[in-house]
């Protein structure tokens, strides 16, 4: 039977659809639910286009600007006309927040769901061959950009410097070492290998219990540290302190294992009543940010305001105000691509979704991206620096060298599976599709 629906005025006429796929319409997407049949009639159940199946492309989009921020912050630089964007790691929230948090909550939606359908034995094991393939790229990656940062004269600063060869490579096979940029690999190791214990307690209905261990540890953390170091000490890991920064990966992965939960919550307000608090959050931090000594020195005129400051806001630490702050930059592009959904994935998807979708080969290629530009960089420029368009410049070139390099890797993934994307193009890059989050890829 022919189903009708009104968008906008229009009368828009749609043939038979198969079950379980779509039929795309503007910025609607048609779907023959499998739902009770009433009149004989099944009712048809229409999803916004971002509504890729199971797969929420606003979370790829979301991914994918966080890879693009860390490019443009991990390059660096005095100036560049894209920190207005970024933050430039200075401000009070940057792309790190966003991706742990983001992967976490990817993660409850990938592997709860692997374990109502196949066990939670089977959901624990591919949570430890996630862990073991992030040790691989984490090992691998620490072993070499040393070498790397060494031949190109980058200047980075190594933790191991002055020891043995050998001593240096059984600290990093075991954890106890870290690099330059490879940090973010060596949490994910540690979040994903105790991920599988957090994971039962979910399935397990203890959700309660572990969120408050993961809080009690963040606050335990701001307290007391030198009580609450975990799992251990690792060298050269003064980014990001794991006992306080596991709270965004474990509280993303209850929520997108209670994702219905979570969303019948979120619908007790309208989109725009998000996005209007969270751009005034952000405008309110960005105020403080630019007349922070000022402000926190009327507010606590008895304290030190660079103290205040450090208490506040340390990123190591992952300190309260960054937790507003983050709170305050999701609930504002959450909604902002709830509302202009087509407008962004027309400007931005092409180039956010591949990116959002392949995250972690997109965090792993950055970092020769952005040792060999700095190397570059420095060959070119030398001892005079780089200026504001020179930087704004190279940063844009590594974006679009990350992009290029997801490109081919999809295509080549594409030939060893024996499907060419030569005619059709490649599926990831268009914004109006994409595969469910069924694969544990998604997850990191």
């Amino acid at each position: 039977m022919r189903q009708r629906i009104a968008r906008r005025g229009r009368r828009i006429r749609l043939g038979r659809v198969p079950n379980g796929r779509a039929a795309r319409c503007g910025n609607l997407a048609v779907v023959r639910a499998r739902a009770p049949v009433y009149s004989g009639l099944k009712m048809a159940r229409v999803l916004p286009s971002y509504q890729a199946g199971k797969r929420d492309l606003r979370l790829d989009v979301l991914r994918g600007a966080a890879i693009v921020a860390m490019v443009i912050d991990h390059i660096g630089g005095d100036r560049s006309w894209l920190y207005a964007l970024t933050g430039g790691d200075r401000f009070y929230v940057s792309a790190a927040e966003v991706f742990v948090s983001l992967s976490g909550f990817v993660a409850g939606l990938v592997y709860t769901g692997l374990a109502a359908r196949m066990g939670l034995g089977a959901a624990l094991m591919k949570f430890l061959r996630r862990a073991l393939v992030l040790y691989v790229w984490t090992v691998a990656l620490t072993l070499a950009l040393p070498l790397i940062a060494s031949k190109l004269g980058l200047g980075w600063d190594d933790p191991l410097a002055g020891t043995s060869e050998v001593s240096d490579a059984v600290s990093v096979l075991t954890l106890h070492s870290t690099y330059h940029l490879t940090d973010v690999l060596l949490m994910y190791v540690f979040l994903f290998g105790f991920g599988g214990l957090a994971l039962a307690l979910i399935v397990e209905r203890r959700t309660a219990l572990l969120l408050g261990l993961s809080w009690g540890a963040w606050l335990a953390w701001q307290l007391w540290p030198q009580y609450v170091q975990w799992p251990w000490f690792v060298n050269g890991m003064g980014t990001f302190s794991l006992t306080a920064w596991q709270v965004l990966f474990f509280t993303g992965l209850a929520l997108g294992a209670h994702r219905h939960w979570a969303a019948r919550q979120l619908r007790r307000f309208p989109p725009r009543a998000y996005l209007v608090c969270g751009g005034l959050g952000l405008a309110a931090s960005v105020a403080l940010f630019w007349r922070e000594l000022e402000v926190l020195q009327w507010v606590a005129p008895s304290a030190d305001p660079q103290v205040l400051a450090a208490y506040l806001f340390s990123k190591a630490d992952l300190a309260p105000g960054r937790l507003v702050v983050l709170a305050f930059g999701l609930a504002f592009l959450f909604s902002l691509l709830t509302l202009a959904w087509r407008r962004i994935a027309a400007w931005a998807g092409w180039l956010l979704i591949p990116l959002g979708q392949h995250a972690l080969s997109a965090y792993a290629l950055h970092l020769l991206v952005v040792a060999g530009l700095t190397g570059l960089a420095n060959a070119v420029f030398g001892e005079a620096g780089r200026g504001i368009w020179q930087n704004t410049v190279l940063q844009l070139t590594g974006v679009a060298m990350l992009w290029l390099a997801i490109q081919g890797l999809v295509v080549a993934q594409d030939a060893i599976r024996g499907h060419s994307p030569w005619g059709k193009g490649v599926p990831v890059a268009r914004p109006r599709a994409g595969p469910a989050y069924t694969s544990v890829r998604d997850a990191a």
